[in-house]
This record gives C-alpha cells, structure tokens and sequence, in this order.
C-alpha cells in the first residue's frame, strides 16, 4: 500500500465535511479547536500538526472558520499590548535559541574533526620519537666503535 497522501486525505474529508453542512467547532475563546476538528473528520490527534504546518490545509480551515466567525488558525486572540510585546520577545528567543543550539552541534563537530586529527598526530609524533630515538642509538654506535653500519642492517 503507498504512502498516505496527509494533505490530500484531511483536504477530501473536510470538503465532506463542509458540504455536509457541518460547522467548525471553535474554543471558548473564538478559535478554530483543531484537535476538536480532527475528531469530527476522523482523524488522529497526530494529524492536529497538519492543520499547522500544511499552508493549504490551514488556509482552507482558516477561511470556512472565518466565515463561521471564529479567528484563523494559529492566530492570538485578546493579546493587549504588552502580551503582544513579550509574545514578539519570546518569538525572537526561541529563534536565538535554535540558531545558537545548531552553532553549539556544528562547533562540536568541527571540534571533534580536531580532536580527532590532535590524536592521529600526536600517534605519528611517538613513532617518530620511536624512531628517532633508535637512529640516535645508532649513530651512538657508529662514533664509538667507528663502524659505519649497512642501510639494510649488515655491518
């Protein structure tokens, strides 16, 4: 069975359910209840997020609402000035707070590429003391004894 076609299958049954003639239930204070609505259209809670973030689905609710006298969806309602004002304030914070936590993952994971490479040099820096240190011993040798030692390991 393919995939459900979410805007599509609320669109249809809300047609339906206008044509029939009923009208859109609205909360105490004059909004569209869209959890009320998904009810009517036989629908999950789950798909209140559609009446949201679905342009077409919340205009389409949005204007019948309208005509019904109830506010759109989404809309704030009864906000006096200083609401409005923090409610903008709030807005602003959530979206400081989004931008700041995807700069905090993008610097965790640049910093993790750091660490990573720190390590991978710091492994190679001990191989070449290792190896430093057994080139040392040699050339110790050599001035000592006064042998000069074959590249291949004979002397």
């Amino acid at each position: 069975m393919g995939k459900r076609d979410v805007e599509a299958d609320i669109l249809s049954r809300f047609n339906r359910f206008i044509e029939e003639g009923c009208a859109i239930p609205g909360t105490p204070d004059g909004k569209v209840n869209v959890l009320a609505l998904c009810r009517a259209l036989g629908l999950p809670a789950a798909d209140a997020q559609h009446f949201h973030r679905k342009e077409s689905i919340k205009t389409a609710v949005s204007v019948i609402g309208a005509e019904q006298g109830l506010a759109a969806i989404g809309s704030r309602t009864g906000l006096d000035p200083q609401e409005a004002v923090l409610e903008q304030r709030l807005k602003l914070a959530r979206g400081q707070a989004r931008d700041d936590a995807m700069a905090a993952s993008e610097a965790s994971a640049a910093m993790q590429v750091l660490v990573d490479e720190l390590r991978s040099a710091q492994a190679e820096i001990t191989v070449l003391r290792v190896e430093n240190r057994a080139l040392l011993e040699r050339l110790q040798l050599i001035e000592e004894q006064g042998i000069l030692w074959d590249a291949g390991g004979s002397a």
